[in-house]
């Protein structure tokens, strides 16, 4: 069961990254893709240790796969981005959990990978405590949502279409990471995609170039992203893709509790059920998991 507790780490790790990128767009007043290139250029520095610690030769059919995934990656971290960007964190982060959802549709047919009922009622539940999250904790957000307040409704379409991405490319790095050393492969892909996306943000956007003066909450950034990222791999390589990220998707709780720690939530106290179906939902997964 020590792929539960590297999930559990990744989630941490996730959810405190994305938390310190939202305090990036609202301190530094900078745009959702702005952020982006801070989160992959300066996780560049953490990356590369384990690409030289775990070097092995990478044949041509696996290069292509890399270089599939590269722009899906790219263009889901905008989406994600940019949701955050344009609406509150608490009301379009809890729609990553949908990624769970939608993962089996690919790897049952890429991967052959085989789910019973009792884990994928875990996975379900993850997902529901994560709505259950974002309708009774967070009113304001959920009235505008019904009103269809513009940018809001789009943030939530964004990150809908970001998770369904990430459902594919989730597959496609468990795939790769059963035929490389997972954190020679995470490494490598997420060094791939920061340096391709970096290289093409500072050619098009030169006046930006600012952004890569290092201070505290750019390397904050850096190392968090670059932690979230080993553990995803190690962990998705020990285990069904759906599983794994349903783990991983608690990151959802740790972001009610980061939240309140860092941007002074009010509400936390009436996260309390939602939080609780979660941790059933990760129990029944761990359970379920042979």
């Amino acid at each position: 069961m020590f792929w539960i507790f590297v999930a559990v780490l990744c989630a941490f790790f996730t959810a405190l990254s994305d938390i310190l990128c939202k305090i990036f767009i609202e301190k530094r007043r900078e745009s959702g893709l702005s952020t982006l290139f801070v989160r992959w250029f300066f996780v560049i520095p953490f990356i590369i240790p384990f690409v030289f610690t775990n070097w092995q030769k990478i044949d041509l059919k696996y290069l292509v796969l890399y270089f599939v995934g590269i722009p899906l990656e790219i263009v889901a971290g905008y989406f994600y981005m940019k949701a955050l960007e344009i609406s509150e964190a608490s009301l379009v982060l809890p729609f990553q959990s949908i990624t769970p959802i939608f993962i089996p549709l690919f790897s049952i047919f890429i991967l052959d990978d085989k789910y019973s009922l009792y884990g994928l009622g875990g996975v379900l539940l993850v997902v529901a405590g994560s709505f259950i999250i974002l309708k009774s904790t967070n009113s304001y957000a959920v009235e505008q949502l019904k009103g269809k307040k513009s940018s809001d409704m789009k943030a939530v379409f964004l990150m809908i279409l970001s998770s369904l991405i990430y459902s594919f490319t989730s597959v496609l790095g468990r795939y790769l990471a059963l035929h490389i050393d997972p954190i020679f492969f995470g490494s490598t892909y997420m060094l791939s995609n920061s340096i391709i996306f970096s290289a093409i943000f500072l050619l098009l956007r030169k006046e930006k170039v600012k952004l890569i003066k290092p201070d505290k909450l750019s390397l904050l950034i850096g190392i968090t992203m670059g932690i979230a990222v080993i553990t995803h791999f190690v962990a998705i390589s020990k285990i069904e893709t759906a599983y794994m990220i349903s783990i991983k998707r608690t990151s959802i709780l740790f972001s009610v509790v980061l939240g309140k720690f860092f941007l002074q939530d009010k509400e936390f106290g009436k996260r309390f059920e939602g939080a609780l179906l979660m941790l059933l939902g990760v129990i029944i997964v761990s359970l379920a998991v042979k």
